[in-house]
């Protein structure tokens, strides 16, 4: 009691002067929404998580949160701290006006933590990169300008109602979608053990209530940089299930058809990436036919498998479901996975900070790869 007291007046006076953690404790109070445009203020209660320094939006009814506008230092457990420039749409990044000039292509990147880049400084992100290739391909006379959609947490669902509520209203002339991690990563949360599932609630406990924990987590997360995988990657097993693996699976393809279908009437085109992991136990393609069968052969007869079998298999099921997505709606496809898998596995291991996370050069590699690809299609044209 004692040192979590000390603790909180430490908070209090100095701490946030220096940085807070991303993710910190939901103690949810009424903010000032006048820091959001009208649009965002619309669409739901906004709240306040816990820190005066560092604090985010989170919009209810549409299930997805926006951050505080202004510049950020910001620390993930096992990682470097960084520090993002948030928007007054509550977007990372740059300024974006709701008025686009005649000769402006406008990009978003639409996706989850991987794309807003929790784990690189501003000028690493993909959508950072990308908008330096772009305008370096297409001349002159064109300015590409790209919006990063990023959202920590994010899934399809989420994606789509900030399409509607946030990225609809700045008339994109493009959406690149990159994603598919967070719609099956939350079902590794279920463990086979008694005890991996209490370890696994007492610290989500301790976390959300307790500020003396949490600190202390950071100092040791800090110590620990660069091995974020060796932090949390314990061999958690899964319990799943046929009826888990197409409910995900029907989910994201759902989501995806409901994005594209919302993009048509208004002029907006869609060019769809798929998203490479990192398994250090499993450097071969993450689509092998021997792997995937052995997995989902354990999940028909209801086994529990750890939690990267689990991960390698969804990905997979879930970016083939992309490739028939944009196969049956005629839609352009970048193929990042099979990009990234043709690399020297050594190589390719230095372009990942953790299963789904990118260093800057694994951004720089990923962005490079999408604007050949929208530079080879002509896209980036009005």
């Amino acid at each position: 009691m004692v040192l979590e007291v000390g603790t909180r007046l430490l908070e209090f006076f100095k701490y946030h002067d220096k940085y807070w953690l991303l993710f910190a404790t939901p103690y949810a109070r009424q903010v000032d929404s006048s820091i959001l445009s009208d649009s965002i203020q619309e669409q739901g209660e906004l709240q306040k998580v816990y820190g005066q320094k560092f604090y985010y939006q989170m919009v209810q009814k549409d299930g997805f949160y926006l951050f505080r506008p202004g510049r950020h230092p910001m620390l993930l457990p096992g990682y470097p701290p960084m520090t993002a420039s948030i928007n007054s749409l509550g977007l990372r990044g740059k300024e974006v006006s709701h008025e686009k000039s005649r000769d402006t292509y406008r990009v978003v990147v639409l996706g989850e933590s991987a794309v807003f880049g929790t784990t690189v400084n501003d000028e690493e992100t993909v959508s950072c990169h990308l908008e330096h290739f772009l305008n370096h391909g297409v001349g002159e006379s064109t300015h590409v300008e790209i919006i990063n959609g990023g959202m920590p947490g994010a899934t399809s669902s989420t994606e789509l109602a900030l399409f509607h509520a946030v990225i609809a209203p700045l008339h994109p002339d493009l959406i690149v979608l990159y994603s598919g991690f967070n719609d099956h990563s939350a079902k590794t949360e279920q463990r086979s053990s008694f005890l991996y599932q209490l370890s696994y609630e007492l610290h989500g406990l301790l976390y959300y209530k307790s500020l003396f924990y949490t600190l202390t987590l950071e100092k040791f997360s800090l110590w620990f940089t660069g091995r974020a995988d060796a932090l949390w990657g314990m061999r958690f097993r899964v319990i799943s299930s046929p009826e888990d693996v197409h409910s995900v699976i029907d989910r994201y393809t759902a989501n995806v058809h409901a994005l594209i279908d919302s993009t048509r009437p208004k002029g907006i085109r869609v060019l769809l990436v798929t998203q490479p992991l990192w398994f250090s136990p499993y450097a071969s393609k993450l689509s092998e036919e021997t792997q995937v069968k052995r997995i989902e052969s354990t999940i028909e007869n209801r086994k529990d498998i750890s939690r990267e079998e689990y991960r390698y298999f969804m990905q997979s099921k879930l970016m083939g479901a992309l490739h028939g997505i944009a196969n049956s709606d005629t839609l352009p496809l970048v193929d990042a996975v099979g990009t990234f898998e043709g690399i020297d596995p050594l190589r390719r291991g230095r372009l990942f900070s953790d299963t789904v996370h990118l260093t800057p050069a694994g951004n720089k590699f990923l962005a490079e790869t999408i604007a050949n690809a929208i530079l080879e299609q002509q896209l980036a044209k009005n």
